[in-house]
């Protein structure tokens, strides 16, 4: 059960990198193409700003896509930096999902909870119970 929870949220987060790196890009795009300006500043900042943006969260939720593969093959727990990946993709999925539901509308905002909940689960799963005897056993 554990490993189809990594799987799942594994494919959570790198459909949410994929869709939130399009979105930033073409955000960006858009301020390049307006030529906006927030606060009479140049709109070239606010670009590179958000394709800075887009190429730190994808790589994180990539990275985090990876690692939870990782341990669905392995069959062992999370480690520490999959974890504090996980915590933040959380909260950026939280941040989306309130998004989506103010913004877009209820079927977006099931799909992002939806993922939400696998990441979440997985953070939560626990052990299978022959891997924690097993180590207590001492072999």
């Amino acid at each position: 059960m554990r490993r189809l929870v990594f799987v799942l949220a594994a494919l959570g987060a790198f459909a949410q990198a994929v869709l939130l790196g399009v979105v930033l890009y073409v955000l960006s795009a858009v301020i390049g193409a307006y030529s906006m300006s927030m606060g009479e500043l140049d709109p070239t900042q606010a670009q590179v700003a958000l394709q800075v943006l887009a190429v730190v969260l994808v790589a994180a939720l990539v990275a985090l896509a990876v690692l939870l593969v990782v341990a669905a093959v392995r069959g062992r727990a999370l480690n520490r930096t999959t974890r504090v990946l996980l915590v933040a993709g959380l909260v950026v999925q939280g941040i989306i999902t309130v998004i989506s539901a103010v913004v877009i509308g209820p079927v977006a905002f099931a799909i992002t909870l939806l993922v939400f909940g696998t990441l979440l689960g997985a953070l939560l799963v626990e052990p299978e119970r022959a891997a924690i005897g097993s180590r207590t056993s001492g072999r």
